[in-house]
């Protein structure tokens, strides 16, 4: 899939892009808001360009200002961004804010260096399944404690791995609301 609705992928040959076509599943099959923890080249604009015309509202969440500035073209009444602290604390904390809120999709991307994403990603995942129709979470493979009773990981069972020929990290879908049994990605 090189476009899709007129907007470019690059899934197919960009490493980093390799959620695009599990994010476009769950935007396509809900009707919620969505939420983006940590910005990106190929993500960020996708969600916006999926959503843009619809009633749909996005929050883009993101730690480095060097990342939300390239974005911030985006920020309109339907698209807010929001700035926090470099922190596994800060994460957390409006992690925790965020479960107040339902979600049609959380897209859990963020933090750079492994001190700041591995901890707070699994946090966004065990959290935000409770109040998301769908969580996409990139680079799966840091969900080491997958099999940890201490996250019962076992109930989210990971449902979409990038193709073995692909190149890029794994991206896994997850939700409590509803059967994952025969999701189809497009590819």
């Amino acid at each position: 899939m090189k476009d899709y609705k007129e907007i470019p992928l690059t899934h197919e040959t960009d490493q980093v892009a390799s959620h695009q076509p599990a994010l476009i599943w769950a935007i396509e099959n809900t009707s919620g808001d969505v939420l983006e923890l940590g910005m990106g080249n190929c993500s960020t604009v996708l969600i916006h360009e999926l959503l843009k015309g619809t009633d749909r509202k996005i929050l883009s969440i993101e730690d480095s200002s060097d990342w939300m500035n390239k974005f911030i073209h985006l920020e309109s009444t339907n698209h807010q961004f929001v700035s926090i602290q470099r922190s596994v604390d800060s994460w957390k904390y409006k992690i925790d804010e965020l479960c107040l809120f339902n979600w049609g999709v959380v897209f859990v991307d963020q933090g750079y260096g492994e001190e700041i994403w591995r901890p707070t990603r699994n946090y966004a995942v065990q959290k935000l399944v409770q109040c998301a129709d769908f969580v996409v979470a990139h680079d799966a493979d840091v969900f080491s404690e997958m099999k940890s009773n201490e996250y019962n990981w076992i109930e989210y069972v990971p449902k979409h791995k990038a193709e073995p020929n692909r190149n890029g990290p794994p991206t896994y879908i997850f939700s409590k609301k509803h059967s994952l049994k025969d999701i189809h990605i497009l590819e």
